[in-house]
């Protein structure tokens, strides 16, 4: 049995799923060759074996499952980043009996950051720096198992009621256009604290990456934050 036939086959069949629940990809379309090939190449040689035309491999038939299993999942994951909106936002909201003032006073600091933001290590003042708008900050994040040095700019709130700031990681970051908001909102017996982190990611490549592990480890911070900086407040 000619490999082409299953080929030809799975790769309308790999290309038509991912089209119908990501979108179509374009040019990253042919990322479903791999996977077409490794598969169909597996089912002639199985098909063959059968017909005794040549000796099975189940080595080679266990391998080849493996890499056909891992290139699917890689194929998807470029059909759905390359269909995925290359601006992120992640809110995270939080509910508090400490008073919406003390919570700005607090988070209006960025010296602060440090010890309820998860993902700050280090914050650095740069000049006469004192939180207003255009104060800079060296700061160490804390990136997976990676410490990464930018720089932190206080820009101009949308409210009075929050604080917003801009993280630039350095020319060639994948990373762009980062900002994180914090609102606090008063209600008569309780304050809403709210986290927002939004960012652009132009690749593709970097989109997929984010899809499967940094836009998860960003949701996560921006939740563990907002409980850190309760516990903070509460102390």
């Amino acid at each position: 049995m000619s490999p082409f036939l299953p080929i030809g086959i799975l790769l309308a069949l790999f290309v038509g799923t991912g089209t119908l629940v990501w979108g179509w990809p374009e040019g990253y379309s042919l990322m479903a060759l791999l996977p077409a090939v490794i598969i169909g190449t597996t089912l002639g040689h199985i098909v063959n074996a059968k017909r005794g035309l040549v000796q099975l491999r189940p080595g080679a038939i266990a391998i080849a499952v493996f890499l056909g299993t891992v290139s699917i999942i890689v194929t998807g994951g470029f059909f759905k980043a390359s269909n995925t909106p290359a601006e992120k936002t992640i809110e995270a909201s939080m509910s508090t009996l400490i008073p919406a003032g003390d919570v700005m006073a607090y988070v209006e600091n960025p010296i602060n950051l440090s010890r309820w933001n998860g993902f700050y290590q280090d914050v650095e003042r740069v000049g006469a720096a004192d939180g207003s708008p255009g104060s800079s900050y060296n700061v160490t994040l804390k990136f997976e198992n990676q410490v990464v040095p930018a720089r932190m700019v206080v820009e101009e709130p949308a409210s009075k009621s929050s604080f917003r700031w801009t993280i630039d990681f350095g020319d060639g970051a994948r990373i762009q256009d980062f900002t994180e908001t914090v609102t606090v909102e008063a209600h008569k017996k309780s304050t809403t604290i709210r986290h927002q982190t939004r960012y652009r990611v132009d690749s593709v490549l970097v989109r997929m990456l984010n899809n499967f592990v940094v836009g998860d480890m960003f949701e996560t911070y921006s939740q563990e934050s907002l409980g850190h900086l309760v516990k903070e407040l509460s102390e």
